[in-house]
């Protein structure tokens, strides 16, 4: 005798297209009025089954068939059988109607497996409505206000952002991304807001990009925030022109306020002397107590900055000693030193830019150059710290003589990794000499002329060669785009 037992029951039921968790007894909504619905069909004898399945709607105890997939091709024990609802059979759930659906199978021998457990589901096919950006205006951190469709802030100044999402009930998530970024999916409830914080790696146009996405995974049209990223331009520039007087002016748009002259006289500067620029002129330190000293700090040097400058080593003045140029005054020493070192190793001098690794520290992390120290020459110097990097580098460009003028081709030393985290110096901006154990130190003996300072790290070091051969904003017309021709922070690429 042989016999044949119930198939069983379908397990597993999923809707498969568009892809659901496992079925469930509660309203899951779904964004198709086609779906795909899916079991898994299974005999103990191991015979083939045939499955079945069936969309319905209930009202109480009344069930009203709306599709069926009709009794489909036996299929081996174990498999997951699937169908899919024929269009029009479907509408758009309203309210707190739904549909249920169920699957049953057959065996060879004819017989029922019964009805598996029912599902339900809603379908909703009407995306959420946008997301909402706005920019922060205040608060902890924030460096500035990107507002939209003006330009503002710069690289590397954070901003922050308040995406809210829209008040649809059953909104989930929204997704949010700027441009050129991996997008970040966060889960909401709806009307809720949450903070995007945001230091923008390049200047121009740039674009905040939200979305939202309701319970059954339809996405609402995108939200679009577009702002501009200021281009980072010329924030200081002490042309040290005035030939006369205790005070230099700051030309650059920072306003970073004039240095008080003390000592330091005034000559003819290189652009002067090689007969490219008439009213050239340079302040020229004792290398005893001459400084030109602003009124308080101008670089923040925890972030990325550039300091640039025309100097010249008085003769004779080789080897006597470490000299400073260029440095911003922190509670006891330079938070920098741009200017030459007597001793850097196997008996050579060289030009140099030196970041101490901590406030008090005595341990430096510096660029040389291999360019060689030419004392009564004029030479062009641009020391680079890269916050993001956490880098210093050392650019030498040598100009020479009016009798024996060089190539003016930047040189560039490799960047060194710092040894500590940047720090902010409280103090000033000081031309012509450094700072030990809170008082001047490192004099320089000598002639400095052209001193700019810039907001970032270098992006396009070709520009340091219109620094080097004296390139003015005057000479590449007016506005932001002048600034930028000679700004090495700024790429043209």
């Amino acid at each position: 005798m042989e016999f044949n037992r119930v198939p069983n029951k379908p397990s597993s039921l999923q809707v498969t297209n568009p892809v659901q968790p496992a079925c469930s007894t509660s309203q899951q909504q779904i964004n198709s009025k086609t779906p795909t619905l899916s079991a898994i069909v299974s005999d103990p004898d191991g015979t083939l089954v045939a499955p079945h399945f069936q969309v319905y709607t209930k009202s109480g105890t009344t069930e009203t068939e709306v599709w069926n997939s009709t009794t489909l091709a036996a299929q081996a024990s174990g498999t997951r059988a699937q169908a899919t609802v024929a269009p029009g059979k479907l509408v758009e759930n309203t309210g707190y109607s739904s549909y249920f659906w169920r699957a049953t199978s057959v065996d060879t021998g004819g017989r029922w497996s019964g009805w598996s457990v029912s599902c339900e589901f809603k379908v909703d096919i009407t995306p959420p409505g946008k997301p909402t950006v706005t920019a922060v205006g205040s608060g902890a951190g924030i460096e500035a206000v990107y507002e939209p469709d003006v330009e503002r802030g710069g690289v590397g100044l954070l901003g922050k952002f308040t995406l809210k999402s829209p008040n649809d009930y059953d909104v989930k998530f929204v997704e949010y991304w700027f441009t050129g970024e991996t997008p970040t999916l966060a889960s909401v409830t709806p009307g809720s807001s949450l903070e995007i914080p945001h230091d923008p790696k390049g200047s121009g146009p740039m674009t905040l990009h939200a979305k939202a996405r309701d319970g059954a995974g339809n996405w609402s049209a995108p939200f679009d925030y577009t702002f501009d990223v200021a281009s980072p331009v010329e924030d200081v520039i002490w042309k040290l022109d005035e030939n006369n007087g205790s005070s230099a002016a700051d030309s650059g748009p920072k306003d970073a306020g004039p240095l008080g002259v003390t000592g330091a006289g005034w000559v003819a500067g290189p652009h002067q002397l090689f007969g490219s620029r008439d009213d050239d002129w340079a302040l020229s330190f004792d290398g005893v107590n001459d400084a030109a000293i602003s009124g308080g700090p101008v670089l923040d040097t925890s972030k990325s900055f550039t300091v640039s400058a025309h100097v010249l080593l008085n003769k004779s003045t080789r080897g006597q000693g470490d000299y400073t140029a260029l440095s911003q005054d922190g509670l006891t020493q330079s938070a920098f030193r741009l200017g030459y070192r007597s001793n850097c190793g196997n008996g050579t001098d060289c030009w140099s830019f030196g970041m101490p690794d901590t406030s008090a520290g005595t341990s430096v992390t510096a660029a040389t150059s291999s360019a060689e120290v030419t004392d009564g020459q004029w030479v062009h110097l641009v020391g680079e710290h890269d916050a993001t990097a956490k880098t210093v580098r050392l650019w030498v460009c040598e100009v020479g003589t009016p009798d024996q003028s060089a190539t003016g081709e930047p040189i560039g030393s490799a960047p060194i990794a710092r040894g500590g985290a940047a720090w902010q110096s409280p103090g000033a901006f000081a031309v012509g000499r450094g700072q030990t154990a809170g008082a001047g130190a490192t004099w320089w003996p000598g002639q400095i002329d052209n001193v700019r300072l810039f907001s970032g790290q270098i992006t396009d070091a070709a520009k340091l060669r219109r620094l080097c051969k004296g390139a003015e904003i005057e000479d590449f017309g007016e506005g932001v785009a002048a600034f930028n021709a000679i700004d090495p922070t700024v790429s043209e690429q």
